[in-house]
């Protein structure tokens, strides 16, 4: 899961999001041509995050539980031994219930994005300087106005709900939003996902407009 609660060891991004604020958005990186898994640079915890989307190029995006009105994908950290493709399918699925054959895995992005946390927050107790991403693209296969049917929001393999809806959105509603610290991360999501999801849909014979 990708709360600010309690969780799994530290296997799980953003539980300092409410201490972030403007500085931690402030502080994101572009880290440009850093393939592959593994654990980020020294200091940054390497975190997963998953795209879903459909044939129409619609987001899927999920209501946090402890913060209404914010909306989000699902995202945390690597567990030991995992890359970031096998994380993010693993988050999708623990926190929105969401597995083949419903999603495909699609590409894992090539640039890796991060940010650095202020004083006091759980990861800087714990020697972090902060949170780098990898995003997965993940594709809905279902044509359907209606994803919660599909979803499980009850928190699965152990984890605590992170999420209370779900529904589809465009880039520009995912990041009006967007909580602050977040922000960069999704503005930089926005500019290099498309590219990939556009391929991904010519190649499946989708035109973009569905």
């Amino acid at each position: 899961g990708g709360g600010e609660g309690g969780g799994r060891g530290m296997n799980r991004v953003g539980r300092a999001a409410g201490a972030l604020g403007a500085r931690g958005g402030a502080a994101l990186a572009r880290m440009g041509g850093a393939a592959g898994p593994g654990p980020g640079p020294a200091g940054y915890r390497a975190c997963a995050g998953g795209l879903i989307f459909d044939r129409r190029g619609r987001l899927l995006v999920f209501e946090r539980s402890d913060r209404p009105g914010q909306w989000q994908f699902p995202q945390g950290g690597l567990d030991e031994g995992e890359d970031d493709r096998a994380a993010a399918a693993r988050e999708v699925w623990e926190e929105t219930g969401l597995r083949a054959p419903t999603v495909t895995f699609v590409s894992t992005l090539r640039e890796r994005l991060r940010y650095d946390v202020p004083p006091g927050t759980w990861l800087e107790k714990h020697g972090f300087r902060g949170q780098q991403m990898a995003w997965s693209l993940f594709f809905f296969e279902p044509d359907t106005d209606a994803p919660s049917q599909f979803c499980n929001l009850d928190g699965l393999g152990g984890e605590k709900p992170e999420f209370k809806a779900v529904r589809w959105a465009s880039w520009a509603e995912v990041l009006e939003s967007m909580a602050g610290f977040k922000r960069p991360v999704y503005e930089r999501l926005s500019e290099i996902s498309p590219l990939e999801m556009n391929k991904f849909l010519s190649d499946k014979n989708f035109g973009a407009d569905g």
